[in-house]
């Protein structure tokens, strides 16, 4: 039985911590670009997904832990782009099957 193999690129980027971010004379004593703003690691992501497929390189699916399965935007990103997808999520996220949405609070009488 013959199997499947291939490879795609990775981009990759530093993250740079938001109190990095907001620390101008850290950053520079770094050598951290002005240019350089903090972004949240989902966006980080997607922007890389959206680099992969403008470079038209192979769609495989997108793997990520429950640290970008957290953030509703990020789980939704890869719907959105028509990717296969899997993603961790934390047993405090709550999700609801597509068309429904969570149910009002129980009125307090």
């Amino acid at each position: 039985m013959a199997e499947a193999v291939m490879s795609v690129p990775a981009p990759y980027q530093l993250y740079l911590p938001e109190a990095w971010a907001k620390d101008r004379g850290r950053c520079r004593a770094a050598g951290v670009p002005t240019a350089v703003k903090f972004h949240k690691k989902w966006e980080i992501a997607l922007a890389q997904i959206d680099a992969s497929l403008a470079d038209d390189l192979p769609r495989p699916p997108v793997v990520a832990d429950a640290g970008y399965g957290v953030a509703t935007e990020f789980r939704e990103g890869p719907a959105a782009r028509r990717l296969s997808y899997t993603v961790g999520i934390r047993a405090d996220v709550s999700l609801w099957p597509p068309g429904q949405r969570p149910l009002p609070p129980k009125s307090s009488g």
